[in-house]
């Protein structure tokens, strides 16, 4: 996907949810931000869905869940270590 079709999907979705937007162009030329990892956290899953089976979505989506390690975990691995960065301190 290149900028300008993930501009459209921005607009497509906005225009679902508000059916009184401006057209793409003069919506997207006040865009400042565009959140992509909270736009991407609630349109990935459904389109993923849409795309699997029920099982395998599930399945999928467990196996992602144990992929992702917990803040927490990651504090406790790096409190341990001299060489572990700061940014969660």
């Amino acid at each position: 996907m290149n900028v300008t079709e993930g501009l459209q999907l921005i607009w497509a979705l906005a225009a679902n949810a508000e059916k009184d937007i401006d057209e793409p162009s003069a919506m997207v030329s006040r865009i400042r931000y565009v959140p992509l990892d909270e736009i991407l956290a609630g349109i990935v899953p459904a389109i993923v869905e849409s795309c699997l089976s029920t099982k395998k979505f599930q399945a999928l989506s467990q196996a992602a869940k144990k992929a992702v390690p917990k803040r927490s975990d990651i504090e406790s691995i790096s409190h341990g270590r001299p060489d572990a960065g700061s940014s969660y301190e």
